[in-house]
């Protein structure tokens, strides 16, 4: 961006129409990251990058109607494709499993783990939110994944103390946070929790206690 506006500055470019027309690009980016990067999410990132994709045709004036015109119908689409992928619907699982599948739309979900082997899950929260205690889990020796993805919408994870816990994420206006309490160092073989997430226009938080 800052090498464009420079070129802009000289009189090489037109910043602005540059910009009007390849801004999905960065949709796409962040779209293909989310499929290959070390937050992945599978969702997210097909969603994004296709919905990228045709917003970029859009501007590229290869469709007969403008990119303004696209968006509400594509995160509409968006949310179907969702829907479809993540084949669970809108109920939850996890309570008493060692896996946990939460989605959450237009709406909110406490969801509370109490398997005695819990090795992850995938949490999706669009236009909507989620709360998820592991507090009354024990994880499985290997460890513990969690995949978190949100548009719109906002994911809490609550862990309990004595947990190792690493976070990572890609936020797209939105954000992605660790505010786990690190000042006392958990034991060596202590239970490992992976959770990363993606954030688009939304939030997902770590954090030792809910509220």
């Amino acid at each position: 961006a800052g090498v464009l506006f420079l070129l802009d500055l000289g009189d090489i470019v037109d910043a602005g129409s540059v910009i009007a027309t390849w801004w999905p690009v960065v949709l796409i980016a962040f779209g293909l990251v989310a499929l290959v990067g070390p937050a992945r999410s599978l969702i997210g990132g097909t969603i994004v990058t296709g919905i990228g994709v045709i917003l970029l045709v859009a501007t590229l004036d290869l469709l007969p109607v403008s990119a303004g015109e696209l968006i509400l119908p594509l995160i509409l689409i968006g949310v179907g494709l969702a829907l479809v992928l993540l084949r669970t619907g809108i109920a939850s699982r996890g309570s008493a499993e060692n896996t946990v599948s939460g989605f959450a739309m237009f709406g909110g979900q406490n969801i509370v783990a109490r398997s005695d082997q819990f090795s992850g899950g995938t949490l999706t929260a669009l236009f909507g939110g989620i709360d998820f205690d592991l507090r009354q889990a024990h994880i499985a020796p290997g460890g513990a994944g969690i995949e978190v993805f949100t548009a719109f919408g906002g994911v809490n994870v609550i862990v309990p103390r004595g947990m190792r816990v690493t976070v990572s994420g890609m936020p797209l206006f939105g954000a992605v946070e660790d505010k786990v309490d690190r000042s006392a160092q958990p034991e060596p073989d202590a239970p490992a929790v992976n959770v990363t997430g993606i954030a688009m226009f939304g939030g997902i938080e770590v954090k030792h206690e809910n509220g």
